[in-house]
């Protein structure tokens, strides 16, 4: 699906064994990444209407190319995407082109481009409005030839990398250091860029999908390494103020101050903890800078009133953790818990917070969760960790929230019914989920559980009708289908094989 360039996490002037377990981390080192569905979307929509930043000192040479190579593609699928690039064309160029990062990032790849999740809201938002392009992409990526322009122009790939390596090595290097982590660790090595040179030039796009932060690097003639740092930060703290939240919960009056600054960003106003990990971010970004201790002091103030209301308290509390010997995951609690409500809040009572830059008059509002889905989000959440007495507590927030009718709220506490061995409970929540889904997939496999419920009770021809429901629903998804008629072929729970030598053990 991808080709990569190895990003050697090796840290030879701070630790003089390191070179050792090169070999061994090679393989699973690879952090330089170039994506073939990065290429094939950013393709299909440059052909489609996409022309931001075309023409620029800074675009890309491959770009131009590319868009010279396809000016006669006269497919069936480039009316197919010249509307559906149309029909979802978002009035700002950043989010316009993220939406399709996004969605690359989120597919499945050549040759069927499928978009999969166990739910709709697995997926970020912008990629469950942007699913019906996998079938258009997948005939695009057949007709152009997508594979063989991928192929010629990787050389131009490589070299891109190659600029950036040496300069990342050492930044991603210093930074875990500061921070005290391993070089060889796997929050170092997890961190993972991407290149694209179809996008339009000098931007750069972190995105945090599946408890990981992806970031994509558009063509620049200037190395982005500001950028990739604050997204390696939050790659690293933001699990720890996950881990921590109680703590964090704690500190949460100060967040009222932050909704008095014009310049901050709605996700940070209605996101604490998300808003404590990026004042952490920019307390650590500003003590790596070779500036002088006065200007430290102005950036982390001029931060604060950005709306990045910790950054001051956080940058103050560094220089103590700097003089103690633990890591900075041993020493988060702590500073968590220093944070002196009162004195921050006398601090912030005197900031004047800076007014946020003009926006075009048709940018649209950036989307936001609403609080529904973000409970069912964090429900989700903890039913992956197997937590289920907060997952459950969470849906039936949700539940509540939605005024007792929603579809997957049912759907999720059906499976925590489901894992916690009650199936006549559980049996009842996916009937409800079926009765209330508009969504496909989550009555196909209400259907397929119902089925499996109804085998392990010995009632089988109740679960063959499900599992016949299953399929009637229409559902795409492959997986829905193997299910279902595998079901139908041998009830769920029986070994097959072991039947059949009982069989032949029959006099």
């Amino acid at each position: 699906m991808y080709r990569v360039g190895t990003l050697v996490l090796i840290a030879a002037a701070l630790c003089t064994h390191a070179a050792a377990d090169l070999a061994a981390q090679q393989n699973e080192g690879d952090q330089l990444l170039t994506d073939i569905r990065l290429f094939t979307v950013l393709t299909a929509i440059n052909i489609s209407g996409y022309d931001n930043g075309l023409g620029s000192p800074s675009d890309s040479a491959v770009r131009r190319v590319v868009r010279e190579d396809l000016k006669d593609f006269r497919g069936h699928s480039r009316s197919q995407l010249r509307n559906f690039y149309q029909q979802f064309l978002r009035d700002d160029p950043g989010s316009n082109l993220t939406q399709y990062i996004t969605f690359a990032l989120t597919c499945n790849g050549p040759p069927t481009f499928e978009v999969t999740a166990n739910l709709p809201t697995d997926l970020p938002p912008s990629v469950r409005r942007l699913r019906a392009l996998s079938p258009i992409l997948s005939e695009f990526y057949r007709e152009a030839g997508i594979e063989e322009l991928w192929d010629r122009y990787q050389p131009a790939y490589d070299n891109e990398i190659a600029r950036y390596q040496q300069p990342l090595i050492e930044m991603l290097l210093r930074t875990g250091a500061y921070l005290r982590f391993s070089p060889t660790s796997q929050q170092m090595r997890s961190f993972k860029i991407y290149f694209s040179l179809m996008g339009a030039p000098n931007q750069v796009t972190s995105r945090s999908y599946g408890g990981e932060i992806q970031v994509v690097l558009q063509a620049s003639n200037k190395l982005r390494l500001d950028q990739i740092r604050q997204a390696f930060l939050m790659h690293l703290l933001d699990p720890m103020s996950i881990r921590h939240a109680e703590e964090i919960a704690k500190k949460e009056v100060l967040s009222r101050f932050a909704l008095f600054a014009p310049a901050l960003s709605e996700i940070y106003k209605s996101n604490f903890q998300l808003l404590a990990s990026k004042s952490l971010a920019n307390a650590v970004d500003v003590r790596l800078s070779g500036a002088s201790d006065s200007d430290k002091q102005a950036r982390a103030e001029q931060f604060l009133k950005e709306g990045f209301i910790l950054t001051p308290c956080f940058y103050e509390q560094l220089a103590e953790y700097e003089a103690q010997p633990e890591t900075f995951s041993s020493y988060y609690r702590e500073l968590i818990q220093n944070i002196d409500p009162k004195g921050e809040a006398r601090r912030l009572q005197n900031t004047e917070f800076v007014q946020a830059q003009p926006k075009p008059a048709s940018q649209p509002a950036r989307p936001q969760l609403s609080k529904l889905d973000r409970l069912l989000n964090e429900a989700e959440g903890y039913f992956r960790l197997e937590d289920l007495e907060q997952a459950r507590a969470k849906f039936e927030e949700a539940l509540a929230e939605a005024g007792g009718r929603n579809a997957q709220a049912e759907y999720g506490l059906a499976r925590v019914a489901a894992f916690e061995g009650e199936p006549d409970l559980a049996r009842e929540h996916f009937q409800k989920a079926i009765a209330l889904a508009d969504d496909t997939h989550i009555r196909a496999m209400s259907h397929v559980y119902i089925a499996r419920i109804e085998d392990l009770m010995g009632n089988r021809e109740q679960a063959v009708e499900h599992y016949q429901s299953a399929l009637d629903v229409g559902d795409p998804s492959p997986r829905i289908r193997e299910l279902a008629e595998g079901g139908l072929e041998d009830a769920f729970g029986v070994d097959r094989e072991e039947d059949e030598e009982q069989e032949n053990q029959q006099p």
